[in-house]
């Protein structure tokens, strides 16, 4: 994100000093990479907002607000921090591929424009449908029967068997710590 100016901030109804003192935490910034005793020269950082900040997640949310103007209409996006999920719904295939297709190259085109880029690796497509399943109709993106969003598993057949077994196995796993350090013999002490 390059650092914003007064105009950009005002559309987010901020005034006063607040989009001064964003701008100043924004501009000038450094970082130099250490490796055991040696220290980089130097690098200007050119975009983006500084990791672990309080302030990162505000400032990716305003700096990336704007990629709901790529979306129309049929589609319905969810947006969580820098998760993007798109919902289509449609009885056509063929047309759903479309309109995907031309949402997602919207939207690449702005992210690239905007210094950001997409993670084809973790990018799915999920068809979601109560008969038999069609063949993809293209590579437009990993086709899977099975996605996990925001803690959620999905499957394509409605069935929320996967996110049950998920949330079983790792209680599972949980529970079988507390047993063995629960052991009088192998266990922790008082």
């Amino acid at each position: 994100m390059a650092t914003p100016d007064h105009s950009y901030l005002h559309k987010y109804g901020l005034r006063g000093l607040l989009p001064r003192l964003i701008e100043s935490y924004l501009r000038d910034r450094t970082f130099q990479v250490r490796v055991v005793n040696h220290l980089s020269s130097p690098q200007i950082e050119s975009n983006g907002v500084p990791q672990g900040s309080p302030l990162s997640s505000t400032l990716f949310l305003i700096a990336i607000n704007e990629i709901f103007s790529c979306i129309p209409y049929p589609c319905k996006p969810i947006l969580f921090v820098n998760d993007l999920s798109i919902h289509l719904q449609s009885n056509d295939p063929h047309r759903a591929h479309r309109i995907l297709q031309i949402i997602i190259n919207s939207i690449s085109t702005w992210l690239f424009r905007n210094g950001y880029r997409i993670s084809l690796f973790k990018s799915n497509l999920v068809i979601f449908e109560k008969k038999s399943p069609s063949p993809p109709l293209s590579q437009l993106l990993t086709v899977t029967d099975i996605v996990k969003f925001l803690g959620l598993i999905f499957h394509n057949r409605h069935s929320w068997l996967p996110h049950i077994k998920a949330i079983k196995a790792k209680c599972l796993r949980a529970l079988n710590i507390l047993k063995y350090l629960s052991r009088p013999s192998s266990g922790c002490n008082r």
